[in-house]
C-alpha cells in the first residue's frame, strides 16, 4: 500500500509542478502584456497620434492594467498554493 501512496504523492508533486509553472507563467504574461501595451501607448503619443493621450485611450490603460491585476493574481496565488503543497508532500514522504 505505501508504495502507491509513493507513486501518487510523485504523480501529485509532478501536475503540481506544472500548475506552478502555470502560475508564474500567468503572472510574468500578465505584467509583459501590460508593459508591451504601456509602450505601444507611449510611442504613439510620441509619433503625434492625437487619440493615444485621449481621455479613453487612458480609460483603456487603466482597465487593462486592473484585469492584468488580476490575471497575475490568480497567478501567483496558484503559485503559492502549487508550492504549499509540493511542500506538504515531500514533507510527509520525509517522514515514512
Amino acid at each position: 500500500m505505501s508504495k502507491k501512496k509513493g507513486k501518487n504523492a510523485q504523480q501529485q508533486i509532478a501536475e503540481l509542478r506544472v500548475k506552478r509553472r502555470a502560475g508564474l507563467i500567468k503572472v510574468i504574461a500578465a505584467i509583459a502584456g501590460l508593459t508591451a501595451l504601456i509602450i505601444v501607448k507611449q510611442n504613439l503619443m510620441m509619433a503625434g497620434v492625437e487619440w493615444a493621450s485621449s481621455e479613453p485611450a487612458n480609460l483603456g490603460i487603466f482597465l487593462a492594467a486592473v484585469v492584468a491585476a488580476g490575471f497575475a493574481g490568480y497567478g501567483s496565488r496558484d503559485w503559492r498554493r502549487a508550492g504549499q503543497k509540493i511542500d506538504q508532500l515531500q514533507g510527509s514522504q520525509g517522514k515514512r
